[in-house]
């Protein structure tokens, strides 16, 4: 005896829900998550800094805190302004 007869389905329509109403167009937020990126790169460099202690000679210890600036400073252009975005609504 099962709970739901047909999970596969009943998940597959349960995740398509979602998908449609969290990201609608997600290739264009995928192109434009540059802050995305630039913070993953940030949070690499200090595990390989911290794991590797050979590496500390070439990769700088400023080096997170360069790609946590630029990460945010990409999040302020991408993000539109709040006039802007009322003007739209």
């Amino acid at each position: 005896m099962q709970l739901i007869p047909d999970v596969r389905r009943v998940l597959s329509r349960a995740w398509s829900l979602v998908r449609a109403r969290l990201l609608p167009d997600v290739a264009s937020i995928l192109r434009r998550a540059w802050s995305l990126r630039l913070m993953e790169l940030a949070a690499l460099a200090d595990v390989i800094i911290n794991v590797v202690p050979a590496t500390a000679d070439y990769l700088p210890w400023w080096l997170t805190l360069l790609l946590l600036v630029g990460a945010w400073a990409a999040r302020l252009v991408a993000q539109p302004d709040k006039e802007q975005a009322n003007a739209n609504q």
